[in-house]
């Protein structure tokens, strides 16, 4: 699909590959997963449930070395008890014939060292929804691996409640974000939601999502501080899982919502005014420009005006651009996620599924819109378009992913926040937009610690608001300090509002490599600084 973005400048983006999911964020331990141990002098086998829905689990392996010396290329082998297939395996390689299991290792994790271990081998699989057993041996390279097994049961024996959410996420957010509850092991939601409910302590919380293995739901108006989450399953209360309810400031707000990738930037610019290489990070993100679910056939000219104020989505008329957002990826789709008009996200299948790239996270910059007449850019307020390359650079447990893209990919959930630019350092960039000239002064700013929302230009000797060109949130239209002259002057509000560096004067000429007027995308130039009348040097 060809996503074009009309704007002053003409120019396109490339070929999206959209998808995307609402957001999972931080995961809180799930407390109930099976777990098994089985150990001689030879070796011991951790196998884990660490999720589970109608008709499908995730589980996860730690296998250890209890000998003396290194172990080299292991094979592991199982047998199920009750008809479980392995659908996906990560980190290892998978054969299943029956109720038989064999897994070998890859070349980066075929070596465990004498009393080490390896993690990290996990897979999804279906079940039964009646008996999910724990397999009741293991055998490394034809050693078993002996030991007794803890069975399915919670933490401490006894029976478990009739219904149990595994966890919330995320684990706090402001009110009116964005919340994913998933059940525990051996239960589930149900597919409808009938006169089920959602209750933050005793407020029932708004129901966006209901299927069988998650359910999403808005948080409350509620006054900042702890509440305890429970779902109410047809007069069945699950047990209660804490939720931080915090203030609804808007550096404070979560979002959630699906994400896509697409390729690149326009040319000569992406949708902030920006060409991509002059960006401060490659890893960068779209916004909505409109949020106006249902209604694909509406197409508002940019920017927005103020007639149509409840149709601007994020991308608000280009005032986010150049900020920073911390991006935490969530669960995969395990269902078909193709971002149809008037279609639910995610539908069919088992619906989200943690995995193991879920919690890695990634600071990105807004560079870029979504105007597209699909259900991402209209129907999710929330929906964020990444770049490509970006998606492998995700970090968790301090490494990249590497190879989530694409193999793990039908479109994920993610949760995102601005945040200020992160590991700050220097001062703001300037540069002169192709076809600027003395009467038509087009210039960029970027690289600020916290986005810009505004210019004041100097001009015969009066401080004025510079206007925004079109919604390319970086670019402004200034004059010079005299009429016909060279020379100017500008300061530099940023998403407060206030002044930076105190109102820090910026003054610059225009570039003579220009003559007449400038036929690069952008040519940037050199400045001095001052501090503003009154005010002490900087």
């Amino acid at each position: 699909m060809i996503t074009d973005h009309p704007i002053s400048f003409p120019r396109r983006s490339l070929l999206r590959y959209l998808g995307g999911l609402r957001a999972a964020f931080v995961l809180l331990s799930l407390g109930v997963a099976i777990s098994s141990v089985h150990a001689q002098s030879a070796c011991t086998v951790s196998y884990a449930v660490s999720n589970q829905w109608s008709g499908g689990f995730s589980a996860s392996l730690t296998i250890g070395n209890t000998g003396t010396t290194p172990i080299s290329n292991w094979t592991l082998t199982w047998s199920f008890a009750n008809g479980q297939t392995i659908s996906q395996l990560w980190n290892g390689t998978e054969t299943q014939s029956g109720a038989n299991v064999t897994v070998t290792n890859l070349s980066y994790n075929s070596n465990i060292p004498a009393g080490g271990s390896i993690t990290g081998v996990g897979f999804n699989s279906t079940w039964n929804n009646s008996v999910n057993a724990v397999p009741a041996a293991f055998s490394l390279n034809g050693v078993v691996c002996n030991g007794a097994s803890s069975g399915g049961g919670p933490p401490g024996g006894g029976s478990p409640p009739p219904l149990q959410i595994a966890w919330v996420s995320p684990a706090s957010g402001a009110p009116g974000s964005s919340l994913t509850i998933m059940p525990g092991v051996g239960t589930s939601f149900g597919g409808t939601q009938g006169t089920s409910v959602v209750k933050f302590g005793t407020t029932a919380a708004t129901v966006t999502t209901w299927t069988v293995g998650s359910v999403t739901v808005t948080v409350p108006s509620l006054a900042p501080g702890q509440v305890n989450v429970t779902t109410v399953v047809n007069g069945v209360a699950s047990n209660a899982v804490p939720f931080t309810v915090t203030s609804a400031t808007p550096s404070q707000v979560v979002y959630t919502g699906n994400s896509t990738w697409f390729t690149a930037l326009g040319s000569p610019y992406g949708g902030c005014g920006v060409p991509q290489a002059n960006l401060d990070s490659q890893n960068f993100i779209a916004l909505n420009v409109q949020n106006d679910p249902g209604n694909y056939a509406l197409q508002l000219s940019r920017p927005i005006s103020s007639a149509f104020a409840n149709d601007i989505g994020l991308w608000n008329n280009g005032l986010n651009c150049g900020r920073w957002v911390h991006v935490v990826m969530g669960a995969n789709c395990q269902g078909t996620n193709d971002g149809g008009q008037n279609q639910p996200f995610c539908r069919g299948g088992a619906g989200w599924v943690a995995d193991q790239f879920t919690g890695a996270e990634l600071d990105m910059i807004v560079a870029d819109s979504c105007q597209d007449p699909n259900a991402w850019c209209r129907d999710d307020p929330y929906h964020i378009d990444m770049a490509q390359a970006a998606l492998n650079k995700f970090v968790l447990n301090g490494k990249p992913v590497g190879n989530l893209f694409p193999n793990f990919w039908n479109n994920r959930q993610v949760s995102w926040s601005f945040e200020p630019a992160p590991n700050y350092t220097g001062d703001i960039n300037i540069g002169f937009l192709n076809g600027a000239n003395a009467f038509w002064s087009a210039i960029s700013v970027t690289h600020l610690a916290n986005g810009i929302h505004g210019v004041d230009y100097m001009s015969n000797g009066t401080w004025t608001a510079a206007v925004m060109d079109a919604d390319l949130g970086d670019d402004y239209i200034v004059l010079p300090t005299v009429t016909g002259g060279t020379q100017y002057q500008i300061r530099v509000h940023d998403v407060t509002g206030q002044l930076i560096n105190g109102g820090r004067i910026y003054s610059f000429s225009f570039p003579a490599s220009c003559g007449s007027s400038c036929t690069p995308a952008l040519t940037p130039i050199t400045y001095t600084t001052a501090a503003p009348a009154g005010a002490a040097a900087q």
